[in-house]
């Protein structure tokens, strides 16, 4: 994907979800740790799918004998994740809404915090339910997970990484301009953007999701920071590419 395309891809995503919440009675800082656990999710699911064919070879070639082991073991030291039929993003974006998609994301992030400790308590599930108070937000989760299935299959990290950075600054410009303002741009991944916005799973992705180590995610924190307190750019971004294989 090329820097065009990919700039393209996030304002698309953004004005998107953006429309949609401002259809809605969800403030912006109820929305953005479900959106962000979206594409949390959405990572996921694409990093299983470029293991899947392995995973299940592994676990043919070693079905029945004394070397047996378990279909979620094989999953999470191949790509770092174990995703049960349930918990696939194809099986949400496909249920009718009258099944309950907000329940249905709450087990699907439940199954995956149960198969990697690291995220225990950490992915957002309760925060769906404000999409089930009223009428006018049930379409929310449908219309969400329809927006993100539009990142290619075959997005690198990097992708992600980017998306969620941008996702990030869009948030934050939310929070200092209200609700109704209309929102570009990136900013900087402060302290304030991160007590807002799903801290601990922002940190816990970025020690986690690929073997990331050393980022000090002290509350409110990134890491290091500048004397302005805030983390250096060059270095968020570096923290950032965690997303990636």
């Amino acid at each position: 994907m090329t820097r065009d395309q990919l700039k393209k891809l996030e304002s698309d995503l953004w004005a998107a979800a953006d429309k949609l919440r401002a259809n809605s009675d969800v403030k912006a800082s109820e929305y953005s740790t479900p959106v962000l656990g979206l594409i949390f999710l959405k990572f996921a699911d694409n990093k299983y799918r470029q293991h899947e064919d392995a995973i299940l070879a592994e676990y043919s070639k070693l079905k029945g004998t004394r070397r047996e082991r378990s279909l979620q073991d094989i999953a999470i030291e191949k790509c770092g994740f174990a995703l049960g039929p349930q918990a696939r993003y194809d099986y949400l974006l496909n249920l009718p809404e009258k099944e309950g998609i907000p329940k249905a994301i709450r087990s699907a992030m439940a199954s995956i915090e149960a198969s990697k400790p690291e995220l225990l308590g950490v992915l957002p599930q309760q925060e769906y339910d404000r999409f089930s108070r009223n009428p006018q937000n049930r379409s929310l989760p449908k219309a969400l997970l329809k927006l993100f299935s539009d990142i290619p299959l075959d997005a690198s990290g990097d992708v992600f990484g980017q998306i969620y950075e941008y996702f990030l600054g869009n948030f934050a410009m939310s929070e200092g301009q209200g609700a109704s303002a209309p929102l570009r741009g990136r900013a900087s991944l402060s302290r304030p953007l991160l007590a807002r916005t799903g801290h601990a799973l922002v940190c816990t992705l970025l020690q986690t999701t690929s073997g990331f180590s050393g980022v000090n995610c002290g509350r409110g924190n990134l890491g290091r920071k500048d004397g302005r307190g805030r983390v250096p750019r060059v270095e968020r971004k570096e923290r950032l590419k965690d997303l990636r294989e």
